[in-house]
C-alpha cells in the first residue's frame, strides 16, 4: 500500500513560488489498476514522481509498507526504487544501439543479479510482452509499441510490485496504445499496483479507479 499523506510540491520560477501539488491525500492499495488524469500542468507526473522516490515533496510524505520513504537516505530510497517500482515512460530511455535483451539486461546488472540466472529470467518477460523473437534485434529497429513492450519487460525484471507508467501510450497509435493497456491491465490482474498517468480518458476508462487533478489538487477520485 503507498499512502499520500498532506502533499505539497512547490517550486520556485524566479521571484515567484508556484505550488504543482497542494497537500493531496491518496491511499492506493497493494494492487489494482489506477489512472491519474488531468490537463497538463495539473501535477500528474509530479505526483507520479513522488510515489517514485524521484521528487521530493516541500512538505508531507510517503508512506510504504508503514515507512516514509523521504526518510530514507539516499541510498536507502534508491533500493526501494529498484526494489518496489518498475517505470515506464512516454520517451522510452532505451539505447538504441542495444539489443531488446541487453536493455533489459541493464536493469538485472543494476542489481549485480547473477549472470548465470539471467538469460531464463530475461526470455521469460521478453515472452511474456510478446518481444521474444526480437530479443537479439537492436532497439532503433523497433516501432514505438516494441520499444514500449520491451520498457514493461524491463519495468517487470526486479520482480516490482508497483509499476508507475507515466503516458506510455502518448507516443504511439492506437493499436499499438491497446496491446500496452491490454499489458498493464494483465499486470494489475496479476496483483500488482499499476498506476497510469494519461491525458486519454479512453485509456482512463480501461482503468478501474481513476483520480482527476486540476491545478494541483484532488478533485475527483471515483471508481470506475
Amino acid at each position: 500500500m503507498i499512502e499520500v499523506k498532506n502533499l505539497s510540491v512547490r517550486y520556485q520560477e524566479g521571484d515567484q513560488a508556484f505550488l504543482a501539488l497542494k497537500d493531496i491525500q491518496l491511499t492506493f492499495p497493494d494492487s489494482g489498476f489506477i489512472s491519474i488524469v488531468g490537463r497538463s500542468g495539473s501535477g500528474k507526473s509530479t505526483l507520479l514522481n513522488a510515489m517514485g522516490g524521484l521528487g521530493k515533496p516541500t512538505e508531507g510524505a510517503i508512506i510504504y509498507n508503514h515507512e516514509n520513504i523521504y526518510q530514507k537516505t539516499d541510498k536507502e530510497l534508491a533500493k526501494y526504487r529498484s526494489e518496489n517500482i518498475g517505470y515506464i515512460f512516454q520517451e522510452f530511455y532505451l539505447e538504441n544501439t542495444f539489443t531488446v535483451y541487453q536493455n533489459v539486461e541493464i536493469a538485472l546488472m543494476v542489481t549485480k543479479y547473477p549472470r548465470n540466472k539471467r538469460k531464463e529470467k530475461i526470455y521469460s518477460l521478453l515472452e511474456k510482452v510478446g518481444m521474444l523473437e526480437k530479443c537479439n534485434v537492436n532497439v532503433g529497429k523497433l516501432s514505438g509499441g516494441e520499444k514500449q513492450r520491451v520498457c514493461i519487460a524491463r519495468a517487470l525484471i526486479n520482480g516490482n510490485s508497483v509499476i508507475l507508467a507515466d503516458e506510455p501510450c502518448g507516443n504511439l497509435d492506437s493499436y499499438h496504445g491497446d496491446i500496452v493497456m491490454k499489458l498493464l491491465g494483465d499486470l494489475s490482474k496479476e496483483g500488482k499496483l499499476v498506476v497510469l498517468v494519461t491525458h486519454n480518458l479512453e485509456d482512463a476508462k480501461k482503468t478501474n479507479r481513476m483520480i482527476e487533478l486540476r491545478d494541483g489538487i484532488v478533485i475527483k477520485d471515483e471508481n470506475i
